[in-house]
């Protein structure tokens, strides 16, 4: 459902106003309709303004007409970062959803266009729930269907941060979507449909795909021989968005599409398969960014590549000992079936590197439960080639509060990705550090060129609500990356 922003003067009956101490400059005094600041100073010295705490107060004599204000606390501008200004908007669309509210309007004279924005964000956060397969109406949650600003801020400036910020929550929404959705709805096949819509929507992107005998025709047998247990067909999807200097070689970005892993023949356990759907949450990431990239202008080039399989137990599964020759002509020897999607990744990778000589690579996968040993649900782990790459990325992360965490990438993990009896091996005994040497692996196959590998197995879901990210897809880290992303437009063009 879209969500309308609107800028009307005169407040909708349902008001919420944001102060951080319990006064009221003129500005906001002007703000205010005049028939209610008499009822709203009777009762301030009641108000408690802890941070995102509401207090409500009822201007009416007939339910019919009730005008309802809540009056919401925060902190000074001045010391909320992104992230806090994302979850008071979220704690504001919870007092929203709980009062069932259509339409509402939030008066405020004390954030800038820039803050308003990320509140915004955090509405739109807390207005999203995955309710798709719940069939009674009366269960699925209660959103809003419109939201309207009342500032002294610049209506132009305003505007046009909204309108960004809410084309980045529409496609925010389509990657917790993709990602909440069962894999008996969401597939390959699915994914490699929903790209081709995609594409369909702006001329600037070029679809194409290749199916199974395509995969085994160019020799990727890494992502072959993943699919070969499933009864899904595997797809290699390519979105191109050819929108910079003609001259300029892409960025290119790869996500991780597994649909359902079970761990193949080395099968997960019972906790640790049963949300194994979001296993394609890196391809989920790189599907929203090309979606938002239909509603907006970035003058770059950029190539989105998705290895999509499942990786099931079937009749022709690979098996713990084979020895499978990549894309790349290297051969890899198989330790464990459950480390994947390294080896999915390093085939799209290679044939990414021949077939656009990418500038800079980008791969976004839930790879490693290890990384969620070491950060939990929080941070995206980040393993990279690149100093200035890191830099860049931290001060997105910094900037829009999708908040990353460095790890270490030494001669020893190098070294222990080596094979006794093939040139490389997917997983190594006895070293422990799982999420680095997943990037170990893939690093083999970037061919020294600038990388970035983000390992998003625990910030793109969680198992319970961490502030404003409630249980289920988290949407991250597509903030970050198209962050990263227009801190790459050439300053000529900005």
């Amino acid at each position: 459902m879209e969500l309308k922003i609107s800028f009307k003067k005169q407040p909708e009956k349902n008001i919420f106003i944001l102060l951080s101490e319990v006064k009221f400059s003129s500005d906001l005094v002007s703000l205010i309709p005049q028939g209610l600041i008499k009822e709203i100073k009777n009762i301030k010295s009641q108000l408690k303004l802890n941070f995102g705490h509401s207090t409500q107060i009822i201007n009416s004599s007939t339910a019919q007409e009730q005008q309802r204000i809540f009056i919401i606390g925060t902190k000074s501008k001045a010391k909320l970062k992104n992230n806090q200004l994302q979850l008071l908007g979220y704690k504001i669309a919870k007092t929203v959803k709980d009062a069932k509210l259509k339409k509402f309007s939030i008066i405020t004279d004390q954030f800038t266009s820039k803050q308003l924005a990320s509140i915004f964000a955090g509405l739109e956060t807390g207005n999203y729930k995955f309710d798709d397969f719940i069939s009674n109406k009366k269960k699925k949650t209660h959103k809003y269907e419109e939201v309207n600003f009342i500032t002294q801020n610049s209506t132009k400036e305003l505007k046009e941060l909204l309108t960004e910020a809410n084309y980045l929550s529409d496609s925010i929404n389509l990657v917790k979507d993709l990602v909440n959705t069962p894999s008996l709805s969401m597939t390959p096949t699915t994914l490699e449909t929903i790209a081709k819509q995609i594409a369909n929507k702006s001329k600037k992107i070029k679809f194409r795909s290749f199916g199974e005998k395509e995969i085994q025709k160019n020799n990727l047998n890494l992502i072959y021989s993943v699919g070969l247990g499933s009864g899904q067909e595997s797809k290699l999807i390519f979105l191109e968005y050819l929108n910079g200097n003609k001259k300029d070689k892409p960025i290119m970005i790869v996500g991780k599409g597994v649909t359902f892993d079970a761990g193949g023949l080395n099968l997960k356990l019972t906790n640790s398969i049963e949300n194994m759907k979001t296993d394609m949450a890196g391809a989920a990431t790189v599907l929203g960014f090309f979606d938002l990239l239909t509603k907006l202008d970035l003058p770059l080039n950029i190539v989105g590549i998705i290895p999509s399989v499942e990786n099931l137990l079937g009749h022709n599964a690979y098996k713990p000992g084979d020895i499978l020759t990549a894309y790349n002509g290297k051969t890899v020897e198989i330790t464990n079936t459950d480390a994947e999607g390294r080896l999915i990744l390093a085939d799209a990778i290679s044939y990414g590197i021949k077939e656009y000589n990418p500038t800079t690579i980008i791969d976004l996968a839930t790879l490693t439960g290890a990384c969620i040993v070491a950060l939990g649900y929080t941070r995206t782990g980040l393993i990279t080639n690149s100093n200035k790459l890191f830099k860049q990325f931290w001060n997105a992360a910094k900037k829009t509060g999708d908040t990353i965490w460095p790890l270490p990438l030494d001669k020893y993990h190098r070294d222990k990705v080596h094979g006794d009896i093939s040139d490389y091996k997917n997983w190594t005994g006895g070293v422990m550090a799982g999420a680095i040497m997943g990037g170990a692996f893939i690093e083999k196959f970037v061919e020294k060129k600038p990388w970035v590998h983000l390992d998003i197995a625990g910030s793109s879901h969680t198992d319970s609500q961490i502030g404003q990210y409630e249980k289920g897809a988290t949407g991250r880290p597509l903030s970050l990356l198209v962050e990263f992303l227009k801190n790459q437009i050439p300053k000529t063009t900005k």
